[in-house]
């Protein structure tokens, strides 16, 4: 289920917001886009509008994804994700794949400090015991990118959005043509004036010498 960019930050958002501050939970629109678009713990930043919002909620809604809902005695929609159903993570893995889609790629010791507000990932050894989890399924959710420059420990990406190789217009190639080349033409030339030459050496009587 590849997922664009603003649909992941709305689903991370609302998985730590969950988690973090429960009492806020489910989020109404405006406290949605906020947590889309805070400074802190983002990246990159962002400044979606509310339209932006709406759409990415309403292709969250199709997928299952996410639920939106008005309570009797409340003003306003409610939002809150659907990840599990569809995913039936535990809190470690909820965690890690909540600031892995807020904050792109990291290592161990980046999803260790970042995660710490979630208070279920025990150091980095249960950081990396958790990655290795979500790499090791069916349907692998994260994957080892290796290590950049300069750092010591590998780096690591969910793999929930889109491939950009997947959506560039594909080519549809032709029979291959075979176009002579300049060399080629010269020689097919040299070889007719030789044929025509021998017939006429032919009907003279003379004998061609090539």
């Amino acid at each position: 289920m590849a997922l664009k960019d603003i649909e992941l930050r709305i689903l991370g958002s609302l998985i730590e917001k969950e988690k973090t501050t429960p009492e806020s939970y489910p989020l109404t629109d405006n406290s949605l886009r906020l947590a889309c678009n805070q400074k802190s713990s983002r990246d990159p930043v962002t400044a979606y509008s509310h339209p932006d919002i709406s759409t990415a909620l309403q292709n969250l809604r199709d997928k299952g994804l996410v639920s939106s809902k008005r309570s009797a005695n409340e003003r306003s929609v409610k939002h809150m994700h659907k990840f599990n159903n569809h995913y039936n993570l535990n809190n470690k893995e909820l965690a890690i794949m909540a600031v892995l889609m807020l904050r792109g790629k990291q290592t161990p010791g980046e999803l260790r400090t970042r995660s710490e507000r979630y208070n279920c990932l025990q150091g980095l050894d249960d950081v990396e015991d958790t990655l290795n989890k979500l790499a090791s399924r069916a349907k692998p959710l994260v994957k080892n990118l290796g290590r950049s420059p300069g750092q010591s420990q590998d780096r690591w990406q969910h793999t929930l959005g889109l491939n950009e190789e997947d959506l560039k217009p594909r080519i549809r190639q032709g029979p291959k043509v075979n176009i002579p080349s300049a060399k080629d033409e010269l020689k097919a030339e040299i070889n007719d004036l030789k044929r025509k030459l021998r017939y006429l050496y032919k009907h003279l009587g003379l004998e061609f010498d090539e």
